[in-house]
């Protein structure tokens, strides 16, 4: 199974794959929009984390591009963002994402959600859109995050770079 990481920020990008890696997946890696929208065609991903502030073309074009491929139409897509502006998660489950994740997120928690989407998604549990009541982290891990509770290594987070 793999996972795709999209961010324009490099040091985003790995930290998130050092954050990932422990879970044995094999992780892929975009810097912009364009570039995970072919790699989501060519890869099939299992998972994308696709933030949603980026120059050019941003996550919600993207959404719309592989939400319109039937390629890409049912990969698990999540929003990890270090915006979360009101609203802006709302936004996201509207525009198709199955999720919505905010930066900064310790590492466990971080493991923790990808383990919960891949879980769902095996279990064909995914639903998209505010229907399905999931624009939230599991376990209450927003207020974890928050407050710099959870696991061992919740002190080390993931950022934007």
């Amino acid at each position: 199974m793999n996972i795709l990481i999209v961010d324009d920020h490099p040091s985003g990008r790995e930290l998130t794959v050092e954050a990932l890696r422990p879970l044995g997946y094999e992780l892929i890696e975009a810097g912009s929009a364009d570039t995970a929208v072919r790699l989501a065609r060519e890869e099939q991903p299992a998972l994308i984390l696709l933030d949603i502030r980026m120059p050019s073309v941003d996550g919600f074009a993207a959404i719309h591009a592989l939400r319109e491929d039937p390629i890409t139409t049912d990969i698990c897509i999540v929003a990890f963002t270090a915006c979360a502006m009101r609203g802006e998660k709302q936004a996201a489950m509207e525009a198709g994402f199955d999720g919505c994740l905010t930066k900064p997120i310790p590492m466990a928690a971080l493991r923790e959600e990808v383990r919960h989407y891949l879980s769902r998604k095996r279990a064909g549990g995914v639903r998209r859109g505010p229907e399905s009541g999931d624009t939230q982290p599991k376990n209450g891990l927003k207020r974890a995050c928050a407050a710099g509770t959870g696991h061992a290594s919740s002190h080390t987070f993931v950022y934007q770079g």
